[in-house]
């Protein structure tokens, strides 16, 4: 069992929000939505960024959640 299956059973079972940050690789993508979290954050969606930048590509980045 994977550290990270402990840690989402037991945000789960106190009714917590869960984000998974750190997300790197399409791999890890699809090994969390398995997992049953949807949201994640990481370097595999998008890199830092300026915050203008952020508010230019979200609403095409609004897609991403029907592939989570």
């Amino acid at each position: 069992m994977l550290p990270i299956e402990n840690i989402l059973r037991l945000a789960k079972s106190y009714d917590y929000d869960i984000v998974v940050e750190g997300v790197e690789t399409e791999s890890q993508s699809h090994i969390v939505q398995e997992l049953g979290c949807s949201v994640c954050q990481g370097y595999y969606f998008a890199k830092p960024m300026p915050f203008d930048s952020f508010s230019e590509i979200l609403p095409a980045a609004s897609c991403l959640n029907s592939t989570l």
